[in-house]
C-alpha cells in the first residue's frame, strides 16, 4: 500500500514555519552561545593584548561565567599594565569576589601606583575580610602615604575603632604637627580612614590652629568620619573663627566642609548651630552656604 502523497506546498508551509521554542530549548540554546561566548574570551585572553582589551575580556568574563573569571581575575591583580590592575581591583570590588582579597591585600605591599593602591584599599573596604584586614594592621605604620591610607581604609571599615595600637595613633597625631603641610594632611587622611575615636581630640585640636586650608577639609572629613558628637563643639568654634577673622570667605570650600561635618555628626548642639548660622548675613548671601542650610532656615 503506498503511502499517503501530501501536496507541494505542505513542505513550503513545514519549511517557513519551524517548530515552536519550548522554554528548555531556549536554555539550552541560550546556554550553548553562553558557553561557546565564553570560551571564545577566555581564548581570546591568552593572547597578547592591549592592555585596555584585556581589561575589557575580564570584565565581560565575569558577566558571563563567574567561576571561571575568578582565577583570572585573581592572576591579572598583578598584571604589568596598571591600567588592568586598576580595572581589575574595582571589579573585584564591585562583583565581591571575596577569594581574590588575599591577593589584593598581597598586592598592596608592592604596588607603586597610587591610584591602583587607592582602587585596592576601596575594594578590600568592599569585601570586609577581617582576616585581610588584621594582617594590614602593620601597613599604616609604614610605607608610602597612599599605600597607609588605602591600608587605614581596610581597617577602619572592616575592624572599627581600636583596631592598631595606641603607638600608631600616636605616631600620626604626632605627624599632624609637622612643619609639612603635605606630611599633616596624610596624617589626617589616615586617620579618617582609620576612624578611631582615640584620634578625636588631637584632630580638633590641630583643627583650631592649622593654616592649611586642604589639611582643614581633611580634617573636618576625619571628624565627620570618626562620628563623636563630641567634636561638635570645637567645629562650632572653628567655624566662629571664620567669621571672626575673615580669612576665609564664605564662599571657600572649608566653610562648607565645616557645615557638611556638623550635619554628619548630628545632634541638638548641632542642630542648633546650624539652625543659627542659617541666619548669617553671610551664609544668606553666599549662594553655596545658603542651600545647604536652607533645611534649618525654619526650624524653631
Amino acid at each position: 500500500m503506498r503511502g499517503r502523497q501530501f501536496p507541494p506546498w505542505v513542505a513550503l508551509i513545514v519549511i517557513a514555519c519551524p517548530a515552536k521554542k519550548t522554554p528548555q530549548n531556549v536554555i539550552e540554546a541560550d546556554a550553548s552561545a553562553n558557553s561557546t561566548d565564553v570560551d571564545a574570551v577566555v581564548a581570546r585572553l591568552s593572547q597578547t593584548l592591549a592592555p585596555s582589551e584585556r581589561r575589557s575580556l575580564l570584565r565581560r568574563l565575569a558577566t558571563l561565567d563567574r567561576a571561571r573569571a575568578v582565577p583570572l581575575l585573581r592572576r591579572a591583580v598583578g598584571d604589568e599594565s596598571p591600567e588592568v590592575r586598576l580595572g581589575v581591583a574595582r571589579l573585584i570590588g564591585q562583583m565581591r569576589v571575596n577569594e581574590a582579597a588575599a591577593d589584593l591585600a598581597a598586592r598592596l605591599r608592592v604596588e607603586t601606583i597610587p591610584i591602583v593602591n587607592a582602587e585596592i584599599g576601596t575594594a578590600l573596604a568592599l569585601l570586609r575580610d577581617r582576616a585581610v584586614a588584621t594582617g594590614l594592621v602593620d601597613l599604616v605604620d609604614v610605607g608610602d602615604a597612599d599605600r597607609r591610607t588605602a591600608a587605614a581604609r581596610v581597617v577602619g571599615v572592616t575592624l572599627g575603632s581600636g583596631a592598631v595600637s595606641d603607638s600608631t595613633i600616636e605616631q600620626l597625631t604626632v605627624a599632624l604637627v609637622s612643619a609639612e603641610p603635605a606630611t599633616r594632611r596624610d596624617a589626617a587622611r589616615v586617620l579618617k580612614e582609620l576612624r578611631d575615636v582615640r584620634a578625636r581630640v588631637p584632630l580638633e585640636r590641630r583643627l583650631l590652629s592649622e593654616t592649611d586650608e586642604m589639611t582643614i577639609a581633611v580634617i573636618l572629613n576625619a571628624l565627620a568620619a570618626i562620628g563623636d558628637r563630641g567634636a561638635v563643639f570645637p567645629i562650632t568654634k572653628f567655624v566662629g573663627s571664620l567669621r571672626t577673622r575673615g580669612a576665609i570667605p564664605p564662599v571657600h570650600f572649608v566653610w562648607q566642609r565645616a557645615f557638611a561635618a556638623l550635619m554628619a555628626l548630628g545632634g541638638d548642639d548641632a542642630d542648633r548651630f546650624l539652625r543659627e548660622a542659617s541666619r548669617w548675613p553671610e551664609v544668606r548671601m553666599t549662594k553655596e552656604l545658603a542651600e545647604k542650610l536652607r533645611p534649618w532656615t525654619n526650624r524653631r
